[in-house]
């Protein structure tokens, strides 16, 4: 990569540089990855991430529109 894009940060290298992965620096929840993290089962901070935004984003949703039953 020459250039990363405004709003996100590498937080993953590889040995010869190679960006494994991007996250947002601009709020909410966004990650790029170049590998497979469902083949490192001893390593779910990924996936946990992922479930906590989605919760914390339905959460947030149903509380400030009062319908629990509305869809995205």
């Amino acid at each position: 990569m020459d250039r990363i894009a405004d709003g996100l940060t590498v937080t993953a290298a590889a040995a010869d540089g190679t960006v494994e992965a991007l996250e947002t620096t601009t709020g909410g929840w966004a990650l790029g990855v170049q590998f497979h993290p469902e083949q490192n089962p001893n390593d779910l901070r990924l996936f946990q991430g992922f479930i906590e935004a989605a919760t914390n984003y339905r959460t947030n949703r149903t509380e400030s529109s009062g319908n629990v039953h509305q869809h995205v």
